[in-house]
């Protein structure tokens, strides 16, 4: 995992609390994710790893609704780092409701997996 984030969003209205971390890797970045991604070794050799933030990303989720596109992607992700991270860390799906955007864009407006064409939809 390279980036975390999340922003808080109370009656349709992005509020000015966020989540955003670029992390440093435990292996370095392959030609591939250096393409992708737009981020160098050099980049993140000063960034935290995901358990030095792990415990901050589960305080500001808590008892919120995440949304997330291809949530079972990104969930598998992120809860084997939870669980690197220590023992006692639940999955993301006990610390609080999850939503995949892509479900929704799949049942309301048939969209590829790509976020880009929801975005052109809305």
């Amino acid at each position: 995992m390279i980036e975390i984030g999340a922003l808080l969003v109370e009656d349709r209205k992005r509020q000015m609390n966020h989540f955003m971390y670029i992390l440093i890797l435990k292996d370095q970045l392959t030609t591939k994710l250096k393409k992708v991604h737009g981020i160098s070794n050099e980049q993140l050799k000063d960034e935290p790893k995901f358990p030095e933030i792990a415990e901050e990303f589960l305080k500001f989720i808590e008892n919120s609704t995440l949304i997330i596109h291809n949530a079972p992607f990104d969930l598998g992700f992120l809860n084997n780092e939870l669980k690197l991270a220590s023992v006692d860390n639940p999955s993301l799906e006990q610390k609080c409701e999850v939503i995949d955007s892509l479900l929704l864009a799949r049942e309301n407006i048939q969209a590829k997996k790509f976020i880009g064409c929801i975005i052109k939809k809305i």
